[in-house]
Formats: C-alpha cells, structure tokens, sequence
C-alpha cells in the first residue's frame, strides 16, 4: 500500500472548501480543546468552563465521527505507531495509579480522535485558523500590557491574583511567562511555516501577523521556546527549498545577519529586549544550565535503576518531592516538579522502552509527511500545503522544546501537539489517495 500517493483534485479536497471556516467539519471535536490548552490557566478559577471544553470534544467525536460512523471504512495508516505509548501510558496508570487525570482524560480523547478523526480533513483548516486566532490574542494582549503597563494589575487582580509568577506584561494574559511563550511559539510556528510551506509571496499583512507573533515573543525573554520556534522555521524552510538549498541557506544567514543587527540596535531603546538577551548570556556563565543539572541527575538514578521499564509514569515529581530541591520548589509555590527535558523524564518513568514509543512514532509523523509533501499543489493560504506544513512545524517545534520543556505532560503543548498530528495523517490519509494508490 502506498501511503504517499497524490490526492485527487475532487469536489471535497478543492481549494475553495479545505479554506472555508465552517463548525459543520468534525472541527467542533478540535476546537473546544484547542481553546481549553490556550486559556487553562486564563480561566483555571472556572473549572466548570474547562471541563465544558473537554465534555463538548468528547460528545463532538461520538455524535460526529463515531456515531456517523465516518471512520469506519478508512483504512489505517501510520496512527497506528502510536498504539504502543497510549498502551504504555494506561498500563502504567493501572499499575502505579493515576498521577494525573487531566493528562489521562485528555490523552484518551486525543488518542480517539487519532482513529477516528483522521479519516476526514475538512476540519484541519477550522482548527488552524482558530489557533492562529487564539495565538494573535496573546500576542495582542503581551503587547499591549507592555506598551500600557498600568493595565496590567488590574487584569492580574481579576484572573492570576493567586499566581506570584504573574508579575507583568511577559506572562500576558496567563498565570506564567512560560506558557505565554509557548501559546506564541505555536502561533509563530504555524503561521511562518504554513507561510513556507505553501511556496507563495507572503503578503505585507501575513508578514506583520508573523512578526507581531514574534516581537511579543522575543518580549517574553523566555530562551527555549524562542530558539526551538527559530529551528522550526528554519528547518521548515530549507527542506521545502532543498532544491536550491545553497541559495536558501545564503539567503537565511543574510536574514540571520539582519536580523541580529537589528536586535542588537533594538535591545539599546527597548529594554524588555535587552532583558532576553541578558538571559541567553546568562545562561552561557551558568554551568548548572539554570539549576536544572540537578533535577537531570535525578531522572538519570532512576533511569539506572529500571532501565527497562522506569519506575512508573509520574513518579519522578514525586520522587524529587523527597529532596532537598522539591521543598525548596515547594515553598516557592510549586505543586510538582518535572525534569524539563521531556525524553530524560520518559527514560525515567518508563525506561527504554517508552522513550522509543514516543520518538519512532513522533519522527514517522513527521518523515512521512515531507514525503506527503512534495505531491501537494501550491494552493495558497490555509490550501492542504500550508496546513501540513503548519502542523509539520508544529512537530518539530514541540520535538526540540522537549529537550528542555515539559511540553509532554503539560495541555497547552501537548493539545496542539497530538491535534497536529491528527491533521497530518488526515492530510496524508487513504481516503484523500486516488484509487490506484
């Protein structure tokens, strides 16, 4: 079987449809969680509201997929790959117990919507424009909190007043500066690679959109999720030109160049830019890479003391509770603790065994739609080109951040992860094939 096939040009896979905004796609299955990863800590005091969010996904999956049964003569592709880490994840929860229900309910509806949602891709245009949508939100909000810091308080007062790490115009309208820079990063990532992938000249308005995304970014002074956003854009790009990649790659060092020009001369009138680059210089002098050294060493005794199978899925933020470090967390407001590099944590917690579960099929993912890729028509903004290439940089950029972020275990990573996923191997699925595929 062939699996990278050209899809027919057909009356459901036209331009004018797959751009269409509509909640009338399956997208009703998406977009409920989509807006509980980008506002769970805006309305973390509204838990009824979220718990709406994930009960409209579910009843969106059964009465639209499962009760139409609309999955149920596709055949299944590379989804299928992620059976072993949702496997491992349930036994583990059944044997060391539930360390987290949100991360257990969650992933049960995201590994649903893997099998059943794949079968159509209606819906991935509806879902992208709303992230992006909700993406311009933060950005809009970081922006204006900086340029009218007066403002600021009174939002803290009303949605984050219980947060101490909510302290001004970085966190934008969330409880921490972290996540707000993971909500841009997505939006960035999307937008830019989405822009690459579909071969177009990005308009002067689809170029402000990517750099308003990237200013209220770089205003976050977070260092990870900014470089990982950069080698997402940047790899997007150079594969879709590889054909000329010696002009690319001259082209994207003259915009490295101009671009680090253009900080440096802004970082001498605007502080908050100065701020991130004091942090990446810090972070050269600090040979504990940020004290996070010590919660490394941690993950690695346990990994050395069941290589195999770990020492069960959560059990590293207790673990590390036991020590000197977790208290000292602890009374500075933190509930858990995590390795904030996501395949050490997994090597802790389920061995060898569950990091190979999830790297195979996070990199087929991925593989397999480059190759998807090079079949699909140059059909503009939010065309089957643009889509997979937002999700595909996307994946990249959540792969990379996990070298030194948490984006496995938290919803605001995770959720978009898993749902580009989905849009990917719909993009990529047997029923767009033509029938001599």
């Amino acid at each position: 079987m062939n699996h990278f096939c050209v899809p027919k040009l057909g009356v459901e896979s036209s331009p004018e449809l797959d751009r269409r905004f509509s909640l009338n796609d399956g997208s009703m299955v998406f977009i409920p969680l989509l807006f509980y990863a980008f506002f769970c800590q805006s309305l973390a005091s509204s838990a009824l509201v979220l718990d709406i969010c994930l009960l409209l996904s579910a009843a969106a999956v059964f009465l639209y997929f499962i009760a139409n049964r609309r999955f149920a003569y596709k055949r299944f592709g590379l989804e299928l790959a992620w059976v072993p880490f949702f496997a491992l994840f349930y036994i583990h929860s059944f044997i060391y117990g539930v360390s987290n229900m949100t991360l257990l309910v969650v992933y049960t509806l995201l590994f649903l919507c893997m099998y059943a949602a794949a079968g159509e891709q209606s819906w991935v245009t509806s879902c992208l424009r709303v992230l992006v949508a909700f993406a311009a939100f933060h950005a809009f909000c970081t922006i204006v909190f900086w340029l009218v810091p007066a403002l600021y308080p009174s939002v803290k007062s009303a949605f984050f007043s219980g947060s101490y790490m909510a302290r001004d115009y970085r966190s934008g309208f969330t409880a921490h500066y972290s996540t707000n820079s993971i909500y841009l990063s997505l939006g960035l990532v999307c937008w830019a690679c989405g822009l690459v992938g579909s071969r177009k000249k990005a308009r002067v308005k689809d170029l402000i959109l990517g750099l308003i995304l990237l200013l209220a970014l770089f205003l976050t002074t977070k260092r990870g999720p900014l470089v990982a956003s950069v080698a997402a854009i940047v790899a997007s790009c150079l594969f879709v030109n590889r054909k000329k990649l010696t002009g690319t790659m001259l082209k994207t060092l003259a915009v490295a160049a101009i671009a680090v020009i253009s900080v440096g001369v802004l970082a001498t009138f605007v502080p908050a830019v100065q701020a991130t680059l004091e942090r990446f210089i810090e972070l050269s002098d600090d040979g504990t890479g940020n004290g996070r050294s010590y919660l490394y060493d941690f993950a690695w005794s346990m990994f050395h003391a069941n290589p195999l199978l770990g020492c069960g899925w959560g059990a590293y933020s207790k673990y590390v509770a036991t020590t000197p470090l977790g208290a000292m967390y602890s009374n500075l407001g933190f509930s858990s603790m995590s390795t904030h590099n996501v395949y050490l944590q997994l090597l802790a917690e389920t061995g060898v065994i569950g990091l190979i579960s999830f790297v195979l099929p996070a990199l087929l993912s991925i593989f397999a739609a480059m190759h998807h890729s090079e079949f699909l028509l140059e059909e503009g903004l939010y065309g089957n080109s643009f889509c997979l290439w937002a999700c595909l940089g996307m994946q990249i950029f959540f792969l990379i951040y996990c070298f030194s972020g948490n984006p496995l275990y938290d919803p605001q990573c995770y959720i978009p992860y898993f749902t580009s996923c989905v849009a990917v191997f719909a993009i990529c699925g047997a029923e767009n094939r033509s029938s001599n595929c």
